[in-house]
């Protein structure tokens, strides 16, 4: 299956330091409405048949977060992706995870709205901690149940 992975710019964004050294596709998204707009309409879509998401969730300490949905003023869009699987997946690999079926507010949900209807729902969004709280355990725990469930 080919899978795109993207996370938002930045060195010390968690999301980025997250997939940087995975052998994937990815996408690095830029940290502003218009950029994000630009960076997922220009992309290849058709090249890909789902899209892991990546953001930064500075509420988040213990554990990665699994997103539903998205809403913004143009209306709601959820996931196709079997969240259940994917959930088994990560507790198999030892990362502690929940699913949400609440929209988060701001860039990393519209960033998910506008990948969702680019991709006709064929893509998820994970939030994860700030990186302080990401231990090098805990982050190879996630890269290998991304890399089963993408790579």
């Amino acid at each position: 299956m080919d899978i795109l992975l993207t996370a938002f710019k930045g060195e010390h964004n968690s999301s980025y330091q997250l997939i940087k050294d995975i052998e994937c596709d990815k996408l690095l998204l830029t940290n502003s409405f218009d950029g994000l707009e630009e960076d997922i309409e220009e992309f290849e879509c058709e090249e890909y048949s789902a899209v892991i998401m990546f953001g930064l969730d500075t509420k988040l300490k213990d554990r990665i977060r699994i997103d539903v949905r998205a809403q913004t003023e143009f209306g709601t869009k959820d996931t196709v992706w079997d969240v259940s699987a994917m959930s088994e997946m990560l507790d198999i690999c030892g990362v502690p995870n929940y699913i949400s079926k609440r929209p988060t507010k701001y860039l990393c949900n519209y960033a998910y709205y506008l990948m969702l209807t680019r991709m006709c729902g064929r893509a998820v969004f994970i939030h994860v901690p700030p990186e302080k709280y990401i231990t090098d355990e805990i982050k190879n725990k996630i890269v290998s149940a991304i890399q089963k469930l993408s790579c």
